[in-house]
């Protein structure tokens, strides 16, 4: 992305019906990089805040920490003539231009709110726990009849080595005396990116023109884990260690009038992007060599790293990143050729484009549990009874005792295939438009796009993909299996589009529109299939039960999966039969965890999304203008990732669709996708001289299924007869949005209406004052439960036991925002009432103002800008939602309530006030 000062025009088209243009049900944005002219212009800049500009740190931060965040934005654009005698004669032939912009930030992070096991339970000592802890060893195999140890203690003997060993790499809490949010983490950030951006123009003569640009951005991310030596999740939320890379960008263009009235332009272009994030390796193989959990580490420095662990209720234990490490060397081309015919009131354009996609990737992915180095999950249901008291009630005691324990609910691991894993995929369009003046009152624009995305490939084999028809894994290219894989792509993405625009007066005009626009989601979804990577994921038959690894090959075959029996070896078979398929006959675990994560169907006919408008515009007077709009978008089967293995409540992984041939879930991207959004749009601008005031305000509704763009959200839940708790509204949804907004020029100085010359005018003179002030309403969020639904692939929500929830407005651990006694968690094995997204948050409110000062100096030749910026000026704090995890409990003795931090706001959503200055020298 070229820098700010390097940009000549943003052009962002909102539900567009430019039959060119096919961006689907979104805006399209199309930012073009300034060109050099005949005189030498520039511009010299920096911008910089740091935390002496900064207000109070968060509101739910330790007391009497200040967030560090220092900036620097800086930088140049220049650009100007090139004189080559009796090469290039006279002006307006060739020109040049280049920018450069750097970027370096260092923040002193924080996660606050984390929490920790308490000094007595890093021993095994439960005894001031308010939840008892069942040995997982005694009573039955279905979890019931276990006994409780004695005085709630763990003895020592009976606590995993490798336990033991990261939970001494644990710190020290910050708040000892709280069984909940007892830790605040700290630590440093820093992030550095260069980009240069280099163009050349060339108009040989008065019919043509020629440019040519390159762009280069290297960059360097570096992001502590917040536990320190014990892991956990990186600051910020980034990729854990260090991460950095580079992105180059080549490209070329011709225009060539034929006639006054035919006009020919065409572009291509090269991406090339070289990123990558390693991880931890200074940890080296630390699973298999310190912790001596076999099969978590793997061949070579790229699975080196403290393995996973995921502890129900405490902040993640080691590196459970599911995407690190990673790097991608991805190559893109692209081109596109347009004809404008101008015939009479008919302005005609045609056009072709082609796109070729190239990733090769290393990063072993495919779900949302399993790394590179291993990840095993603690739930408490080993170390609870079945059908006894609620799981981790009060505190993640059991969760936190099963972890010491060294039994898993859940283990698993990510290996690939090969390095690195290629993926290419194109797509084709053509399209033609009409934009007819009827009148000089009414324009119409009409035309067609057709869109075509083949089936994607591999570098070396072909397409895979899994067919649950006859439980095959087909490779493309191999065994006589077509390279396709016998798929189909629909050629039949024909998307028309109509839009009018009729001028009622002078003073008021009346636009419309009604356009389909293809599903534009590529094929890059396919990249972690089988046996591109190895998924594998062990879970017992039924929640409270062992893993078992009975007849599974490249493990020790227990019954009873322990941390110390590891994770088995990942296996990959020999593609050139072309055809794989699972044998139910052998333990059901021997092939099944490494299946796909991901297939797409045989006949992959993709959605799209209908999108119209209808606007008045009206101006009141030669300074007010006033628009009024009628906004709406249907996305219609649109792709989704659609779990195709998923099981009903309480049945277990024996209830999966694909049972006995796959017992782990199997994510098919398919045209399944439904999201409407309709809004009211208004906006109302008033110049005053010089000055600018206005106001926009919209009234909408976001519903979809989806919970993501372009398949990015799964189903939240994978058995049918619950989907329609998922079509709830749509996770960006804000009800009601306001934005005002003003620039105003202090009346002083040269060419205003006072002090316009002396010494006054040029002290006082030049002064604006500029904001914006935005409101919105808040963002929905989900109801939890803390109840197992036993179901494969299944997820399950609170049910709610009162119709009316009352929202009380808390912000603090003691004050909750909304009422939980409203809700309660349903039965083991039954699936909750409630929908995702259900409530709604607290609302948004931000207002960020700046001031600034333009001198000028050689006859305004030459003039210096200082600016002040100051966002969130007024250190409001904007709460984010409230934990959705129910539920509310109640001392059985004492009749306090514990809210458990359901209800309870824990975060928020705004960073407090920061100010920053710049300065910008033009030329």
């Amino acid at each position: 992305m070229p820098s700010p000062e390097a940009i000549e025009t943003v052009s962002v088209s909102a539900n567009s019906f430019d039959a060119e243009q096919g961006a689907a049900g979104g805006a399209a944005i199309n930012v073009i990089i300034k060109s050099g002219t005949n005189n030498l212009h520039g511009v010299l800049f920096e911008r910089n805040t740091n935390n002496d500009f900064q207000a109070i740190n968060n509101y739910f931060s330790h007391p009497g920490r200040l967030a560090k965040n220092v900036q620097n934005q800086y930088g140049f654009a220049i650009g100007g003539p090139v004189w080559i005698p009796k090469i290039v004669h006279g002006k307006n032939k060739l020109f040049w231009f280049m920018d450069f912009e750097g970027t370096k930030q260092v923040q002193y992070a924080s996660d606050v709110n984390l929490t920790l096991p308490t000094a007595a339970m890093r021993t095994g000592d439960f005894s001031a726990a308010p939840t008892v802890i069942y040995d997982p060893l005694t009573g039955n195999a279905d979890g019931t009849g276990r006994t409780a140890f004695p005085g709630n203690i763990i003895p020592t003997n009976r606590i995993a080595s490798a336990s033991a060993t990261l939970t001494a790499l644990l710190p020290a809490l910050t708040r000892p005396n709280s069984y909940l949010t007892n830790y605040d983490a700290y630590g440093t950030t820093s992030y550095g990116v260069n980009r240069w951006d280099w163009k050349v123009n060339y108009n040989p003569n008065e019919k043509a023109m020629i440019w040519g640009r390159y762009s280069i951005s290297p960059m360097n991310i570096v992001a502590p884990l917040v536990l320190g030596p014990a892991g956990g999740d990186a600051f910020n939320g980034g990729n854990p260690g260090h991460a950095g890379g580079r992105a180059q960008v080549a490209a070329a263009g011709l225009t060539y009038s034929i006639t006054p009235t035919l006009l020919v332009d065409g572009n291509v272009g090269y991406t090339r992007q070289h990123i990558g994030a390693n991880g931890d390796p200074q940890d080296g193989d630390y699973g298999t060599s310190v912790l001596k959990i076999p099969g978590t580490n793997g061949v070579g420095p790229n699975y080196e790293g403290i393995p996973g662990f995921q502890v129900t209720g405490i902040a993640n234990i080691g590196n459970t990143n599911t995407g690190s490490p990673f790097e991608f060397r991805d190559n893109q081309y692209t081109g596109v050729v347009n004809v404008t015919k101008i015939k009479g009131p008919h302005n005609i354009r045609v056009g072709f484009e082609y796109d070729k996609y190239a990733l090769n990737h290393f990063q072993p992915q495919g779900g949302s549990f399993q790394t590179a180095r291993g990840t095993f999950g603690f739930d408490g249901t080993l170390a609870s009874l079945k059908g006894g008291p609620a799981i981790n009630a009060g505190s993640p005691s059991n969760s936190w005792a099963q972890f010491l324990l060294g039994f898993p609910s859940e283990t698993g691991k990510a290996t690939q295939f090969e390095d690195p894993n290629a993926l290419r995929f194109a797509n084709w369009a053509a399209y033609a438009r009409d934009q007819w003046q009827v009148s000089q009152k009414l324009t119409i624009d009409y035309g067609l796009r057709w869109e075509y995305w083949p089936i994607y490939s591999h570098d070396s084999f072909g397409a895979v993909r899994f067919d649950p028809s006859t439980d095959n894994i087909l490779i493309g290219g191999e065994g006589g299996v077509p390279w396709n894989t016998g798929a189909t792509a629909t050629k039949k993405g024909f998307a028309p589009r109509l839009g009018a625009a009729y001028r009622v007066n002078e003073k008021t005009v009346i636009r419309g529109g009604y356009g389909i626009s293809v599903d534009p989601d590529n094929m890059r979804n396919q990249r972690n299939q089988y046996p591109n990577a190895s998924v594998t994921s062990f879970t017992p038959p039924n929640s409270y039960q062992f893993i078992s690894y009975a007849g599974v090959p490249n493990s020790d075959g227990a019954t009873q999966v322990s941390l110390a029996d590891g994770i088995p070896l990942p296996s990959f078979p020999t593609i050139s039969t072309g055809t794989l398929k699972p044998s139910p006959t052998a333990s059901l675990t021997t092939y099944l965890p490494s299946i796909s994560t991901v297939t797409f169907p045989a006949n992959f006919n993709r959605g799209y999304y209908q999108s119209w408008n209808v606007t008045v515009q009206r101006d009141f007077s030669s300074t007010l203008t006033g628009q009024v709009a009628y906004v709406g978008t249907h996305g219609v089967h649109v792709d989704m990732n659609v779990n195709i293995n998923g099981s009903a409540p309480n049945t277990g992984n024996a209830g999966r669709q694909l049972y006995p041939y796959l017992t782990t879930d199997l994510n098919m991207i398919e045209p399944f996708g439904d999201m409407t959004y309709n809004g009211l749009q208004a906006t109302l601008r008033k110049r005053i001289g010089s000055s600018i005031i206005g106001a926009s305000y919209a009234f909408s509704r976001s519903i979809d299924n989806i919970n993501g763009d372009n398949d990015d959200g799964t189903l939240w839940r994978a058995y049918p007869m619950s989907y329609s708790l998922d079509k709830q509204l749509s996770g960006i949804n804000r009800q009601q949005t306001l934005n005002i907004y003003w620039v105003y020029n202090l009346p002083f100085g040269k060419g205003h209406t006072m002090l316009q010359s002396g010494p006054a005018a040029w002290i006082i003179g030049g002064w604006q004052i500029s904001g914006i002030l935005s409101r919105f309403s808040g963002l929905p969020f989900t109801v939890n439960t803390s109840s197992s639904i036993n179901a494969g692939g299944q997820g399950t929500s609170a049910t709610q036991i009162n119709p009316v929830v009352k929202i009380l407005g808390g912000h603090d651990l003691t004050d909750p925002y909304f009422d939980g006694s409203a809700f309660a968690n349903p039965p083991t094995g039954v699936l909750g009432t409630t929908g995702r997204n259900l409530l709604i948050g607290p609302g948004f409110f931000q207002m960020n103002a700046s001031v600034s000062r333009t001198f000028a100096f050689k006859q305004e030749k030459i003039k210096f800008e200082l600016r002040g910026e100051a966002y969130n000026l007024t250190n409001t704090v904007v709460f984010a939602n409230p934990s959705g995890n129910c539920c509310w409990l109640t001392n059985a003795t004492t009749g306090a309530l514990n809210y458990n931090n359901f209800a309870v706001i824990t975060g928020t959503q705004s960073t407090p006030r920061y100010l920053e200055v710049g300065g910008y020298l033009r030329f």
